[in-house]
């Protein structure tokens, strides 16, 4: 009878630890979302109205220097981009970059490389355009959009050389 007595102590023993750990977890998993709503709202860069920062009234552009449009075509194949360059010099002949047209992430990367080579311009409109390629989807009278089935999106960039 004592060894039973003991066993009922061990195992009362043994379910208070584990709703101890579990009341533990759940206090740090609330306080953790509790810290980031915190931070997202304190955090002034969440809003901001991006086309009042720039120079130009048109909110779907923005000017990005030469650094940035370096930087997206190198992400070109990885994040499937299609990016289109106008140059001021010849703008009738835009580069078209497309993830599409490339086998390997060798040979985007050695096409990009040879062109940012001779990329001249500093400054330059940036536009996008988000296509979804895939999925279904549902959207409500207020704009909010409900995801039935996931799919895959294309975004379209286009640089034009100020």
């Amino acid at each position: 009878m004592e060894n039973a007595a003991n066993a009922l102590k061990i195992a009362f023993a043994i379910i208070m630890l584990v709703l101890a750990i579990t009341a533990t977890f759940s206090i740090i998993s609330q306080a953790k979302e509790t810290a980031d709503a915190v931070f997202f709202a304190s955090d002034e860069t969440n809003f901001y109205d991006m086309s009042s920062m720039t120079k130009y009234s048109d909110s779907n552009k923005r000017v990005v220097e030469k650094d940035t449009v370096i930087s997206t075509l190198y992400r070109l194949y990885d994040e499937s981009l299609c990016v289109t360059i106008i140059e001021k010099a010849d703008p009738t002949d835009p580069k078209v970059f497309n993830s599409n047209d490339y086998k390997s992430k060798k040979e985007a990367y050695n096409v990009i490389s040879a062109y940012c080579e001779s990329l001249t311009g500093n400054e330059f409109f940036e536009s996008y355009q988000e296509v979804k390629t895939s999925g279904i989807y549902q959207y409500a009278d207020d704009g909010s959009e409900l995801i039935e089935t996931p799919g895959s999106t294309k975004i379209y960039i286009t640089y034009v050389e100020d």
